[in-house]
């Protein structure tokens, strides 16, 4: 009763706030349907390879590892994608 009487004189400080409000991660520098040049840097699993862009993690299935490849951003969730391989591979490294 006590404890009753007290918080609702000295609320909570985060009553009525999203609990994941401020740790949010800001909104994705890419979007679905962007055709962008990327580089794959890391092994990736079930043979579906990573390539980063913007801190973003992007998964590229059918692609090899150190290879630059032109892709197509089919889905964005988070700090991750997944995209397909528009065109021809290109042979080479990206720096």
């Amino acid at each position: 009763m006590l404890r009753r009487l007290f918080r609702s004189v000295f609320p909570s400080k985060r009553k009525g706030k999203h609990p994941l409000s401020e740790n949010r991660s800001p909104q994705p520098e890419i979007h679905a349907g962007e055709i962008l040049d990327l580089m794959i840097d890391q092994e990736g699993s079930r043979g579906i390879n990573v390539g980063t862009y913007k801190g973003m993690k992007i998964h590229v299935p059918n692609a090899d590892l150190g290879q630059v490849v032109k892709v197509k951003i089919t889905k964005v969730h988070g700090s991750k994608a997944n995209a397909i391989i528009v065109g021809e591979k290109k042979k080479g490294k990206l720096f």
